[in-house]
This record gives structure tokens, sequence and C-alpha cells, in this order.
């Protein structure tokens, strides 16, 4: 029921903000995502983004956000007189969120925009992580995985540079921070969309 209630929330503010005279952007991200919490978390983010200004510098925002990480791998456990078991861990995140918030471009100069934004919302967070289970001198080891699974709260906190040609075609890169649950995770994409 809070996730009807959010999404009909969410249309019912884009359709306000669709009713203003001011620019409006669309734009895709894609890049790079750092999961401290998977050992060699480095992983790929996404996104979609729609922005409406309210006046020349502050704008609303509502944004989709996605992380992938796949590390899964083959791990070696010598066990019982020095036999040496293949076993195969997988270990794997996913993250999803939508979110509405508030920017501001801090400097806006010929087609340059440097801006910040914050946008809290609803995030979706699913993890699997492997673990060798084994009884001294006894074979076979196995993979025991271990299961996360949470909706919650998400943050999504965005600091990055545009430029806008006079074609209104966006290009910029950003940094950006996601908090989904109790994990911050953070990581570098490039942005390509249309200012209308």
């Amino acid at each position: 029921m809070r996730k009807l209630c959010f999404l009909l929330g969410a249309m019912a503010f884009c359709a306000a903000i669709n009713a203003q005279e001011r620019p409006k952007q669309l734009s895709i991200m894609a890049g790079f995502e750092y999961f401290p919490e998977m050992g060699d978390g480095k992983g790929v983010a996404y996104g979609l983004e729609f922005k409406s200004y309210l006046n020349k510098r502050v704008y609303v925002v509502g944004q989709f956000f996605g992380a992938y990480n796949d590390r899964s791998r083959i791990a070696t456990y010598s066990g019982y007189e020095s036999d040496n078991q293949k076993i195969e861990l997988t270990n794997s995140r996913q993250d999803y969120a939508l979110c509405m918030g508030v920017g501001v471009d801090f400097l806006s100069c010929k087609g340059h925009r440097l801006y910040v934004q914050i946008a809290p919302g609803i995030g979706s967070m699913d993890m699997q992580r492997d673990h060798i289970s084994a009884i001294p001198f006894e074979k076979p080891a196995k993979a025991e995985p271990q299961y996360n699974e949470c909706t919650r709260l998400a943050v999504i906190g965005v600091a990055g540079y545009d430029y806008i040609f006079k074609s209104n075609l966006i290009l910029g890169v950003n940094y950006t921070g996601s908090h989904i649950g109790y994990d911050y995770n953070s990581g570098a994409m490039v942005k390509v969309g249309y200012q209308f």
C-alpha cells in the first residue's frame, strides 16, 4: 500500500511540474559504482533523470537509479589431506531506487552548469554472498548462500557538471552517492540528455 501511495504521489507531482513553462531535461546515465561490502566492489550503475526548473537555478528532480555487481568466482579450498577442491561462489548485488528531490545549479554560464542535488525515495537491494562451509577432515566442502533483501528509504546525492549545446543536447559527468537501506555506495557516471 505504501508503494502504491508513493507511486501515485510521484505521478501527481510530475504532472504538476510538467504544467509549468520552465525548461525541463530528460537524461540517461551510465557508469561505474563501487560496492565496498562486496570485496572487489566494482560494478555498473545506470539511471534515468527528469529535471524541471522552478527558476534559473533551482529545479525539482525525479530519478530512477540502478546498480549491479556480480563478483562470482571459483575458489580453491584446501581440506582433508591437502586435496584442493574447486567451489563456485556467487557474490552478486542489485540496487534499484525511485527518488524525487531538489537541486541547484550553483554555477551556470554559457551552457556550462555545475550542480548538486539530493533526492530521497524508496529503494530495493537484493544481495547474495556465498561462504564455504566445511567440517575439518571431512569432504566435500560446499558453498552456503546468504541472502539479504530489503526495501527501504533511499537517498541519492549527485554532484556534477553538464554542458548544454545550442541544439539542446546535454553531455555531462557526475559523482553519485547512493544510500539504500544501511549501505552507502558511490560511483561516477556519464550523462546524455535533452533540454526542452
